[in-house]
């Protein structure tokens, strides 16, 4: 095969292997803007040497779910251009403008994470994400602050699809090798491996980093980075059970938010406060700060605040015995959840329909649900939320005192094994259930 390839890259123009051993630099394919952008010079017109490298068999071409072309290399064909581009003496140069053409892209989706045009990002990040890892790793090692830059623009999107463990794992290197690092970057770093550690049941360490993160906000009286420590540190205190500290902090975190005419931030506040409210079974204040809530990300067209106040929602109407509204919440957060490729989101509204199905007496479909959602947590290494907890242990309880241990346990046994469409599928299926 090596040499088929030697033999293929011998027949090329002189612009044309300039262009293919640059195409090395790519991981997981490629676009046409990334190739002109860093890969071309005066002498190479990008489409036409991309052209030819196609017609010899080099490149494979194919089309995303937009239907934008993208291209790649075959693993065996990248390891042969690596070989020719090492041996050229341009690869950082090469490293260099990719690394920086993928901090450009991750800042200019990093705002796009928190309105309607959320999925679509998410997919192009998703798409991106083994340019980003490469970028990560050359720029780690050779230019740190170009690697905090772009750790701190996608740690949303770490969260938002399901890369918690690597999301954390960059932050906290780029952080390590950093000196003399932004105030704004240090900030978005910290920030995100805090809510990492927090989503992963690691408080302790997630309020060590909100403290700090507050201490800089204050001392730069920065408005933004108060709101959101605010924010971080009550989400420790309610992991760790403090229900009077989490609800000072993000009180304190909301009237910021309000002041700024935040309205994400006070969204994302009236929601936390919600699940606080659940926590003490207040399940009418929690639907009317949910519903305030709801209505603002609606309004903002933030498609993970919008599911995950209807998970929340769900549950409390749930804890209300209003089971009508819990079904229709449930129903639209899940269909969110999907198309944003929320995993943790999704693993909620299963806990939601397992709930449901426990008072409709399916408690086969009950457990199945229940091991599913809980295997998917697992798999992400993502700590139950305290709300959500509570919320999963009050309906397995019913459960266990309505079905045998046994069956109970194979049913949920069952539940770990399906895939996440066929587990939805399965959820759907409550609804129409007399």
């Amino acid at each position: 095969m090596r040499g088929a390839i030697a033999w293929s890259f011998d027949l090329l123009e002189e612009n044309e292997k300039i262009l293919f051993r640059r195409l090395a630099v790519f991981a997981g394919g490629f676009t046409i803007e990334a190739v002109e952008s860093i890969c071309s010079t005066d002498e190479i017109d990008a489409l036409n040497c991309l052209t030819s490298l196609i017609e010899n068999s080099l490149i494979v071409q194919t089309e995303t779910a937009e239907g934008e072309s993208r291209f790649r290399l075959l693993e065996v064909v990248r390891e042969y251009a690596h070989e020719v581009l090492n041996s050229n003496g341009e690869r950082n140069l090469i490293k260099q403008k990719h690394a920086a053409f993928y901090l450009a892209f991750a800042k200019e989706a990093e705002p796009k994470l928190y309105g309607e045009q959320t999925t679509k990002w998410l997919n192009r990040l998703e798409e991106e994400h083994n340019n980003i890892r490469a970028a990560l790793s050359w720029s780690v090692i050779n230019d740190v602050k170009t690697a905090i830059s772009l750790a701190g623009a996608i740690r949303r999107f770490w969260i938002l699809h399901n890369h918690l463990k690597e999301g954390r794992k960059w932050q906290e290197l780029a952080l390590e090798q950093g000196n003399d690092v932004p105030a704004d970057a240090h900030f978005k770093l910290l920030h995100g491996i805090g809510q990492a550690a927090l989503y992963q049941g690691d408080g302790e360490t997630a309020r060590k980093i909100f403290e700090e993160n507050l201490a800089r906000g204050k001392a730069a009286n920065d408005l933004r980075q108060i709101a959101l420590s605010n924010r971080g540190l009550g989400g420790a205190a309610k992991q760790k059970g403090d229900l009077a500290a989490a609800r000072k902090y993000i009180e304190d975190g909301l009237k910021i938010s309000r002041e700024a005419d935040d309205k994400f931030g006070i969204a994302v506040s009236l929601n936390n406060l919600g699940d606080l409210a659940r926590m003490e079974n207040d399940f009418k204040a929690a639907r009317s700060l949910l519903e305030e809530a709801l209505s603002l990300s609606r309004e903002l067209g933030n498609k993970e605040g919008i599911c995950g106040s209807l998970n929340n929602l769900g549950a409390a109407a749930y804890g209300e015995g209003d089971y009508k509204p819990a079904h229709a919440h449930f129903t639209e957060a899940i269909a969110i959840g999907q198309k944003l490729g929320d995993k943790v989101s999704v693993s909620y509204s299963l806990d939601g329909f397992a709930a449901l199905a426990v008072k409709k007496r399916n408690f086969n479909c009950a457990a199945q649900l229940a091991g599913a959602a809980e295997h998917l947590r697992e798999s992400l290494g993502f700590d139950t939320e305290p709300a959500e907890r509570l919320f999963r242990e009050a309906y397995i309880i019913e459960l266990h005192s309505a079905t045998d241990g046994k069956s109970l346990t194979e049913a949920r046994g069952q539940g770990h094994n399906l895939k996440i469409e066929k587990a939805v599928k399965l959820a759907l299926t409550i609804g129409k259930q007399n």
